[in-house]
């Protein structure tokens, strides 16, 4: 863990070298082989990501793989041009990037991780089972408590967190299981929506600060509605069966451990108050509260039988996913600075409705973006809107964070809780199975979109 972090603060200082320097990539943007190659790369990139069960490789590998190769292209077809110091900083740019996110993403997961070794997540389960309970309550609190953590856990974390539970009351009945799936993925990617640590989106729209911190309130409830509309019509369709459940007798063993979960909401107050009263990086706020989880392992494996280990939960982390994220960005880097992504910008947000009204072209580019980020993934969706830097009010980027951040649940593959949970829920959770609902998650989408215009239109400021 140390050793990842210290490599990464050379990157950044690296990076840092680099950022005074003004670059010009013209001769880049119109090297022809570039302008052919490197979409057909990311292409095939991305068919083998979809197709990862079937061919049994790993997301990650391919990402990076193809992610490497784009850039050793690049590199070679431009060595005889005075670029090499563009492309430098373009691939530094983007690993201190992707450095703020991977800290942000190890220190949540890691809480989560410690949180669930202290019976917390066994007392919950039992305090929502009893004795007996019903598919429906299951299903429509196993949502509920996804909607509501996503936007301190993260989407991703959260899925992982709710589908266990799931799991731990029914594992056999695929059915249900596949119903009760997709309502989590969508109230985890909509729930992300409405704060700055509830997904990747939202986290690289607010440290690029395109939204306000408390801007993200403005999008509650067009979040809601996104999640609320395609599980009442999911609903209808579960059976009204009572399980039966046996609970085990739980009690938290050191009650010192309740202070854990305390950290944990403490480290995201005191990383948004810095970041909006310090004006300095959020990162130093999460660093911050990771170190107190460090001070509170010692006292506690100081003074108590029962230790704690911190960095053996780090082992647990699914880097796969943390890995496949840094390919996805380093493949959409390549996609911009041979001018792919401009192009697309340029088309989508000025060309393509030319004689339309800048505010209805803006809303209808980013609820396509939206749908789009469900095809291609919201993360590197979101990436590649950043890097476009399309000229918009912080309003429209409102509706682009609700637009990206729940498009993805359209697609089993739209998002990384999407995504992880189809690894893990052993094929009862699957991409035909979200996909014969996509249609009730595109009608949430739409309603929740139209509701962000109004929201936009008459309260924000």
């Amino acid at each position: 863990m140390k050793k990842i972090i210290i490599s990464f603060i050379i990157i950044i200082i690296f990076n840092n070298c680099y950022a005074n320097v003004n670059y010009n990539n013209t001769n880049i943007e119109k090297n022809t082989i570039l302008a052919i190659s490197i979409p057909l790369i990311f292409i095939i990139c991305y068919i083998l990501i979809i197709l990862e069960e079937k061919i049994k490789i790993k997301k990650s590998t391919i990402s990076i793989f193809f992610a490497t190769i784009m850039w050793i292209i690049i590199t070679y077809l431009t060595k005889q041009s005075e670029n090499s110091s563009l492309i430098n900083f373009k691939i530094y740019e983007i690993l201190h990037k992707y450095c703020e996110l991977l800290i942000f993403l190890l220190i949540t997961i890691t809480y989560i991780n410690v949180i669930k070794k202290t019976d917390i997540i066994d007392i919950i389960r039992n305090k929502i089972a009893k004795n007996n309970i019903s598919y429906k309550k299951i299903y429509w609190t196993t949502g509920f408590l996804a909607f509501f953590i996503s936007p301190i856990a993260d989407n991703l974390t959260t899925a992982l967190f709710a589908s266990s539970i799931l799991i731990s009351m029914e594992s056999k009945d695929t059915k249900f299981l596949n119903l009760a799936t997709i309502n989590i993925v969508i109230a985890s990617n909509a729930g992300g929506v409405f704060s700055p640590f509830g997904d990747i989106t939202t986290l690289m729209i607010w440290q690029n600060n395109l939204v306000n911190t408390k801007s993200f309130i403005y999008t509650f409830l067009p979040s809601f509605i996104n999640f609320i509309i395609p599980a009442i019509i999911m609903n209808t369709h579960i059976e009204k069966k009572i399980l039966i459940i046996e609970n085990k007798k739980v009690q938290i063993k050191n009650k010192n451990y309740i202070i854990i979960p305390l950290l944990f909401i403490i480290t995201i107050i005191m990383t948004t108050t810095i970041q909006i009263y310090l004006k300095i990086p959020a990162i130093i706020g999460m660093l911050l509260g990771f170190s107190l989880l460090e001070i509170f392992e010692k006292i506690n494996n100081f003074k108590n039988k029962k230790k704690l280990n911190i960095h053996e939960e780090i082992k647990l982390i699914d880097w796969d996913t943390l890995l496949f994220f840094i390919g996805i960005m380093l493949c959409i880097g390549a996609l911009s600075i041979i001018g792919v992504l401009e192009k697309i910008s340029i088309y989508i947000y000025k060309d393509m409705l030319e004689n339309t009204n800048i505010e209805i072209k803006h809303i209808i580019a980013n609820t396509l973006m939206g749908i789009l980020s469900a095809i291609i993934d919201n993360i590197p969706i979101t990436y590649a809107l950043i890097e476009m830097n399309p000229n918009m009010p912080e309003n429209q980027w409102l509706i682009l964070t609700l637009a990206v951040g729940t498009g993805g649940s359209i697609l089993s593959i739209g998002s990384a809780a999407g995504i992880a949970l189809m690894g893990t829920m052993n094929g009862k959770y699957t991409f035909m199975s979200h996909l014969k609902w996509s249609w009730s998650i595109l009608l949430g989408y739409i309603i929740s979109i139209l509701a962000q215009i109004l929201i936009n239109k008459y309260f924000f400021m």
